[in-house]
Formats: structure tokens, C-alpha cells, sequence
């Protein structure tokens, strides 16, 4: 705890493009007539996987080294609580 400069939370966001890649395909399949039910279903599962999709969070600590990521979850809240109670824990250490 001595090294340590401060804590906060990093949000760490998930890589989107694959799934608008196949919403995007799945659309330009509908304007097909051999291939329109499954662009249909193409861009319908890609929407959903798009959607359920979350970004995590990692309680990021710095000290003189440098920044470290050291918890991660897909709960803010849950994060943000260990990042409050670190920052508790600094401020009374003095």
C-alpha cells in the first residue's frame, strides 16, 4: 500500500467490429432473393450477440512503475466499491 499512488476504475471495451461486419453482410443479403431468409437470420443473430456484449472493468492501481490493471469484472458496481474502499484505505493511511 506504501506505492501506491492511486486507484480508480478503467473501463475496458469490448472489440464491436465483428459483430457490425455481419449485421452489415446480413443486411446486403436481404436485397438478395436466394439469399434473403438467411440474411435475415444473419443480421437478426448478429444484432443480439451485438447487444449482449458487455464492457469490463479493472480497478487500475499507480504506483511509481507505472499503471496496473489488477481486478477485472463485468460488474461496475461491484468495482467501483473495491475502488472506493482502496481509496478508503490511502486517505487514512496518510
Amino acid at each position: 500500500m506504501r506505492n501506491i499512488s492511486s486507484v480508480s476504475i478503467f473501463r475496458i471495451e469490448k472489440n464491436r467490429i465483428f459483430q457490425i461486419i455481419l449485421i452489415v453482410i446480413g443486411v446486403l443479403m436481404l436485397f438478395s432473393d436466394s439469399s434473403r431468409v438467411l440474411g435475415g437470420i444473419v443480421a437478426v443473430i448478429a444484432a443480439l450477440w451485438l447487444f449482449t456484449i458487455k464492457d469490463e472493468y479493472s480497478v487500475r492501481i499507480s504506483t511509481n512503475a507505472g499503471e496496473a490493471n489488477s481486478l477485472t469484472s463485468k460488474d461496475q458496481n461491484y468495482i467501483q466499491k473495491i475502488v472506493d474502499a482502496l481509496n478508503d484505505a490511502i486517505i487514512h493511511r496518510g
